[in-house]
């Protein structure tokens, strides 16, 4: 139920982000196009440009998080022994978890903050804007709590097979 509830949630990310993306090209050429055809720079585009490519960001982080996209060190990790590898990852999911709930509050203080200015170029709230940090830090918890349970689950399974198979955790 719940790798079927994040399944699903992915989707909607991959379809907000395919839409951002859509707008950015689309805002980015009337740009050019007024500036460089019309001699005439509309001061929009660049900054919706700008706060699309920010929306892009977060909403695509727990995309990438999910894929195994993002830079890690595997590398450290795989040279260590098999138990040593899960409480690794383990440990690191729970210290990834830990910062985005600090970067999700902060992202609301944020917002609290910002609650009364508009944008320069086109008078919208701010708000809107930085609404993208505790957004996509709020998705990427779910992803990386799906991560982390599928990651305990597989240990459990791999630990009862191992006591049925009458071999010891190595």
């Amino acid at each position: 139920m719940w790798q079927k509830l994040l399944a699903n949630g992915q989707r909607v990310l991959e379809l907000l982000v395919i839409i951002c993306m859509a707008a950015t090209t689309v805002v980015v050429l009337i740009g050019v196009f007024c500036r460089y055809v019309l001699a005439s720079s509309l001061p929009w585009t660049e900054e919706l440009a700008r706060y699309l490519l920010v929306w892009i960001g977060f909403l695509a982080a727990p995309i990438a998080l999910r894929r195994g996209a993002h830079v890690g060190m595997q590398f450290i990790k795989l040279m260590l022994p098999r138990r040593l590898q899960y409480w690794t990852s383990l440990m690191s999911s729970i210290m990834v978890l830990v910062f985005l709930g600090f970067v999700f509050v902060q992202g609301l203080n944020l917002l609290a903050g910002v609650s009364g200015q508009l944008s320069p170029a086109m008078s919208l709230p701010m708000a809107w804007a930085y609404a993208a940090i505790p957004t996509g830090c709020f998705f990427m918890a779910l992803e990386m709590l799906g991560l982390l349970t599928a990651t305990l689950r597989s240990v459990g399974d791999q630990a009862s097979k191992q006591r049925t198979d009458g071999r010891v955790l190595g």
